[in-house]
């Protein structure tokens, strides 16, 4: 959860370049910085029984780079999620689950222009932290996530701008790499992003 924050402060304080204007294919010469944050409306465990959510939190950034009508870089995310069990004595147990990923990404565009609809797709490994009964329970495996989006042109002035992006990711993950034993989730997450 460090680095995720580190690499937003890096996100803010790192020049960044916007070049390409608008209804034009990408520049070669920019680099592309995006926040998202979100709300994952669905959870499921694959290995397990589900659990009450009492909340949940998506966030992540991106550094991206263009190649012909697409954009590839690297993504970092972290889904956070705090549980609630009830027990046989009618207690109730609190637990929690955080995922932070480091994912190679690429988004495909419909049209050569950075509006519009556009598919992406992330792959790569990632940290499951589990805290039970004041127990934290760290393991490492890979996650792997694909979407839908749309793309918006915000203008803020003649030759400045960004891009507000409203998509939808699904996100399949396992705590272990090829462990037969793994804790399997799937995860579906609306979102909002915007990209510099």
């Amino acid at each position: 959860m460090r680095l995720i924050i580190i690499l937003f402060v890096l996100l803010f304080t790192f020049p960044y370049s916007l070049t390409a204007e608008e209804k034009k294919a990408f520049s070669n010469d920019s680099i592309y910085f995006s926040l998202k944050g979100g709300l994952p409306f669905s959870y499921t465990f694959l290995s397990s029984e589900k659990k009450n959510i009492l909340e949940y939190y998506y966030i992540g950034s991106n550094i991206m780079f263009p190649l012909e009508d697409m954009l590839i870089g690297i993504e970092a995310t972290a889904i956070i999620y705090s549980f609630e069990e009830k027990k046989e004595n009618a207690l109730y147990e609190k637990s929690s689950m955080n995922i932070s990923s480091v994912l190679m990404n690429a988004q495909f565009f419909f049209k050569k222009n950075r509006e519009g609809f556009f598919l992406s797709i992330s792959g790569g490994i990632c940290s499951v932290e589990q805290n039970k009964q004041e127990i934290k329970i760290l393991d490492y495996g890979l996650n792997f996530k694909g979407g839908i989006g749309y793309s918006y042109f915000i203008s803020s002035g003649q030759d400045n701008g960004g891009y507000l992006n409203l998509g939808l990711d699904i996100s399949f993950f396992r705590n272990k790499f090829f462990a037969e034993k793994a804790l399997t989730g799937l995860i579906i997450m609306p979102y909002f992003e915007f990209r510099l």
